[in-house]
């Protein structure tokens, strides 16, 4: 959903950013929609696992749907991409033409069946959370109140960890006697299929 529009500050070497995430590791998708970003980003990092939290009962139901063509079909040829349509053109016009223009090359196999769906509230799934590697988190519409629940369940992430914050960044915060530094990589604005956001590639660090 977001494709490059200009360069933002940038606090560190993007090689550097990319080399400090080792092959593997989990992915957790706070309010993930329909799924694409998910099965985007399992083109671009041989995840572990990936798994996306989604409230929405209809959107997380999509993203099930979804999951089926993917396991079933040929990702690059079938997928609904919500509006109607199943070639993976469209999701390459969604997305970084860049990025997924290299990736399309690479084998695909019986290791990119590895996403999980959840449909329910992100505190009901902290353990989830607190064991991921990568967290996404696209908090446009995010309110205060809300912002506080996504800082409490990422300050539970283990040090190390990376988070793909979308329009909001996390601030640094002190809880139990600890401050949570979330520091911040790389900020880049990007192009959103309604606007333009800011996205802040941020990491857990003590």
């Amino acid at each position: 959903e977001t494709a490059d529009k200009s360069r933002g500050h940038n606090q560190c070497n993007d090689h550097q950013t990319a080399s400090n995430m080792r092959r593997g590791g989990k992915l957790v998708d706070l309010g993930s929609g329909s799924g694409r970003v998910l099965f985007a980003a399992s083109l671009v990092h041989d995840f572990e696992s990936i798994c996306g939290i989604e409230i929405v009962k209809s959107l997380h139901e999509e993203a099930l749907h979804n999951l089926d063509l993917w396991n079933d079909n040929d990702p690059l040829s079938s997928f609904d991409c919500g509006d109607g349509s199943s070639t993976y053109e469209q999701i390459n016009n969604s997305y970084c033409d860049e990025i997924l223009t290299t990736t399309i090359k690479k084998p695909l196999g019986t290791n990119l069946r590895r996403h999980t769906f959840l449909c329910g509230d992100m505190r009901d799934h902290a353990q989830t959370i607190s064991d991921a590697d990568v967290v996404i988190v696209h908090c446009t519409l995010f309110d205060d109140d809300l912002m506080k629940i996504v800082h409490k369940l990422c300050s539970c992430c283990k040090p190390g960890t990376f988070f793909v914050m979308v329009s909001q960044p996390l601030r640094s915060i002190p809880l139990d006697d600890k401050t949570f530094n979330f520091v911040t990589l790389h900020v880049e604005l990007m192009a959103m299929s309604w606007g333009y956001a800011n996205v802040y590639i941020q990491q857990m660090r003590l």
